[in-house]
């Protein structure tokens, strides 16, 4: 589990807010479009785990991975700019600090600003260096809650491919531009358009977010056919 792979500092800081609940992150752009697109996305997945599952996230939390204490959060969206200006050698470590101790990193290679070719070069080559394979049929993110048959569009449909440096890929990588496919107004109007599948592609994304979600959560108990009531039970004892 997420959940115990995090050990408090002795001289941690105060705990942020929604740290008491399952809360959803995204890495500081620097960028105030791409930022309003990943907080609108996390928040409208959010929505859809709180009417579709039994995880009722809080709002999300836009983090620096140089500055804030990564531990609390089982996702973090980072979306890839062209300049990489915003992360630091401290947050490269913090990063690659986050994914050895089980949090689930969900690299995202393309925004409104479009393809972020050499940067994403940049980031698995010397931030995030760990080999990866595209997802197949059996892994078992494609079925922690829906049967996704390794369909795992966002505003694109590219591939996903998965880190195989730890036991379960915490490294999750595509060029497809998930909080866009996410990404829902105050008034319930979608923030962007989805291509080539539209609404059905939308709501493919959206199912692909709830099963990282629930990976990120319980790692692989489905493929290990856990007890649901023993996980449960662990997590009280975190609490």
């Amino acid at each position: 589990l997420f959940a115990l792979s995090f050990v408090p500092h002795a001289n941690a800081q105060p705990l942020p807010e929604g740290a008491h609940q399952i809360q959803l992150a995204y890495v500081d752009s620097g960028n105030a479009r791409i930022n309003t697109i990943a907080e609108n996305g996390l928040r409208s997945l959010g929505l859809v785990l709180t009417t579709r599952t039994t995880i009722e996230p809080a709002m999300p939390k836009k983090v620096n991975p140089a500055v804030d204490d990564l531990g609390y959060y089982p996702v973090l969206y980072w979306q890839v700019m062209p300049n990489l200006g915003n992360i630091t050698e401290k947050g490269a470590q913090s990063l690659r600090r986050y994914v050895d101790n089980g949090g689930v990193i969900l690299l995202d290679g393309l925004s409104d600003l479009g393809p972020a070719t050499n940067a994403m070069k940049l980031v698995l080559n010397q931030i995030l260096p760990f080999p990866l394979r595209a997802l197949d049929g059996n892994h078992v993110l494609n079925r922690t809650y829906y049967l996704l048959e390794g369909k795992t569009p966002g505003r694109n449909d590219g591939t996903l491919r998965i880190d195989t440096a730890h036991r379960l890929p915490r490294v999750l990588t595509a060029n497809n531009d998930w909080a866009g496919a996410w990404a829902y107004d105050d008034n319930g109007n979608a923030m962007r358009a989805v291509t080539p599948g539209g609404e059905q592609q939308r709501d493919i994304a959206f199912r692909f977010g709830v099963n990282v979600v629930m990976y990120a959560l319980l790692g692989d108990y489905k493929a290990d056919q856990l007890h649901v009531d023993t996980l449960l039970k662990k997590l009280e004892d975190v609490r």
